[in-house]
Parts: C-alpha cells; sequence; structure tokens
C-alpha cells in the first residue's frame, strides 16, 4: 500500500520539477552552474535552491583593477634574485633635502644613502640595506624599538 502512495508522489514531483526547469529555460532564465548542478543533484538539492533569493547574487561582485604593468614587466620582477631590503628614514621632493638627511644619518654611522625615486617621484633615503628579508626584519624591529620611524622598500 505504501507504494502505491509513494510512487505517484515521486511521479508528481518530478514532473513538477521538470516543468519547472523548462518554464525558467523556454523564458530565457540564464541559469548559472551553480543553479544547473542543484537541477541535477535532484528534488533535495531543488529544495535548497528554493531556499535562496535568486533576485540577489549570492556572492558580492568584486571590482579588479588592471595593473598598469606589462606581463613582461610582472613576470620580469617576479624572477629577481638579486632583491635589496631598504629600511626607509624618509622621502624627498627635493634632492637637496635628502642629501642633507643622507648627511645626518651618517654622522650617527648609518651607512645611509638614497636608494631610488618612488611612484610619486619622492627620493627614498635608507638608514640601512640588507640583502637578507629576515636581517632587514630584525634591523626594522631594533629601529622601530629605538623609536625610529621606518619601513621597508624592496627593491
Amino acid at each position: 500500500m505504501k507504494r502505491i502512495l509513494i510512487l505517484p508522489l515521486f511521479l508528481l514531483l518530478g514532473t513538477l520539477l521538470h516543468a519547472q526547469v523548462q518554464a525558467e529555460l523556454s523564458s530565457g532564465f540564464q541559469s548559472d552552474a551553480k543553479n544547473l548542478a542543484l537541477t541535477d543533484l535532484g528534488f533535495a538539492a531543488k529544495l535548497l535552491q528554493l531556499d535562496r533569493d535568486v533576485s540577489k547574487p549570492s556572492v558580492a561582485e568584486e571590482i579588479i583593477k588592471k595593473s598598469p604593468r606589462s606581463w613582461e614587466e610582472i613576470l620580469a620582477s617576479s624572477k629577481r634574485t638579486n632583491l635589496k631590503y631598504h629600511l626607509i628614514a624618509g622621502c624627498f621632493s627635493t634632492i637637496d633635502n635628502a642629501n642633507r638627511l643622507v648627511s645626518q644619518l651618517s654622522r650617527k654611522g648609518y651607512p645611509s644613502e638614497i636608494v631610488a625615486k618612488n611612484d610619486k617621484g619622492l627620493y627614498m633615503v635608507s638608514y640601512l640595506t640588507y640583502t637578507s628579508e629576515t636581517a632587514a626584519l630584525e634591523s626594522l624591529q631594533d629601529l622601530k624599538d629605538e623609536g625610529k620611524s621606518t619601513w621597508i622598500s624592496i627593491r
């Protein structure tokens, strides 16, 4: 007796599910891969899908910014093996101010130098330069413990 009741119920549910899928596809509904996968899983998955609101996207869209660098530049920079870690003491718009800080730091015993210009055209002056990241991080902490404001520039 139970088989007689269950079989028509499953047939009815299958028919309703098939009709709903056909209606969505024929009305121009663009079903994403997740919806199709849930439909393929069967009735239980379809019930799970009905609980979510399809009018609102379930994943927030991410804004992707294009890098101004070319692929060649990006790949070339990732293959650098001779990186230097500079502990930056300051950045200046004029070379005279940068040279003044280099002189002051040299008198205090730091092998200071003007490292380069950054993206904004400022001259970067370093306290110290390392080839090892761990040594640079240790020295960074020592300088911060002395109350000096610094950060690491990798070039």
